[in-house]
Formats: structure tokens, C-alpha cells, sequence
């Protein structure tokens, strides 16, 4: 995406819209906003979630530590798209998407959690994004639910993503 800056912040020409909101970019936190150059900003991954959540605080803080790139999108604030929501259900399963320890789980009928399938789970979703086990990393190439220092540090050295130091 080619983009600028300008008073207001980097806006990209394409889709006229900010994109630096919620982009946590160690390689960009010492830009000077103002009528500056022109600069080009990869596709980054994005951590999806909540920010009042623990373990997305948890997981935030791991990549922003280990300078990992990265775009938050507050499914409560900013919504969902159905058809992301259907490619993470075709992708990770219900079973690993939907968050069955979670409140927003607990609080479906008895029915509706007994008979969860793709298709309900992707419309429970939609009605209730808290239902996403979180945090959800897309990393671009994959999708992961969840986080663990551990299981992210193994993920990394895989070469899903590249933070400049991974601990052993």
C-alpha cells in the first residue's frame, strides 16, 4: 500500500483512510508526522482481540518486546467481516476458533452450545465476536488462536513471522 504523511497522520492513497490507527510498528515509532516523504507499509499480520483481555495485553506485549510488526483490530469496536469469520471457520474449525471456557460461551442456551456446527458457530460469532478464542494472530499465511510465549517463540522460528530476537 503506498502511503503518506501528512498532519494527520499516514493515510493510504488507495483507500483514503488512516492505517497507522492501531498499528504498533517499531520501525515507524520515530517517524515525524508532518509533510513528510512518501513511504511504503508492508503488509503486516494482525492481532485480533480485545483490549481489556489478559492474555491479548500478554500477547501484545510479546510481539511490541520482540519487534514484531503488527496491526490490533478490536473485534468489538471495529466488528468483523462474515467472510473472514467463514475463512478462520473453514480454516481452524469451530472447535478452535470458539472459545468454550469464555462467558459469552456459558451464556448461549444449552441447546445452541450442544448443537454448534460451522454454520451456527459462524453465526453465534457474528452475533457475539467475544466468542473468538483470543488473541487471533494472522500472520498473513496462517492463522493462530491463543498465545503462549512458548508456542508463539516456536511458531516464529518456523518462519511464520520474524521478530528480531526469539527466546530459546
Amino acid at each position: 500500500v503506498q502511503a503518506h504523511v501528512n498532519a494527520f497522520g499516514v493515510e493510504a492513497l488507495a483507500m483514503r483512510q488512516p492505517v497507522l490507527q492501531g498499528v504498533h510498528s517499531p520501525r515507524l515509532s520515530g517517524l515525524h508526522v508532518g509533510s513528510g516523504p512518501r513511504i511504503t507499509i508492508d503488509p503486516m499480520m494482525v492481532l485480533h482481540g480485545i483490549p481489556q483481555c489478559d492474555t491479548v495485553k500478554k500477547a501484545r506485549n510479546w510481539l511490541d518486546l520482540h519487534g514484531v510488526d503488527y496491526r490490533f483490530h478490536d473485534f468489538r469496536a471495529d466488528g468483523l467481516e462474515r467472510e473472514s469469520v467463514q475463512r478462520w471457520l473453514d480454516e481452524l474449525g469451530w472447535e478452535n476458533l470458539v472459545n468454550r471456557r469464555s462467558s459469552s460461551w456459558k451464556a448461549l442456551d444449552a441447546a445452541t452450545r450442544e448443537n454448534m456446527s460451522e454454520q451456527s458457530a459462524l453465526a453465534a460469532i457474528m452475533a457475539q465476536a467475544t466468542l473468538i478464542k483470543r488473541p487471533l494472530l494472522d500472520t498473513g499465511r496462517e492463522r493462530f488462536t491463543s498465545f503462549s510465549a512458548a508456542s508463539w517463540s516456536t511458531v516464529a522460528r518456523s518462519g511464520a513471522f520474524t521478530p528480531s530476537e526469539i527466546e530459546a
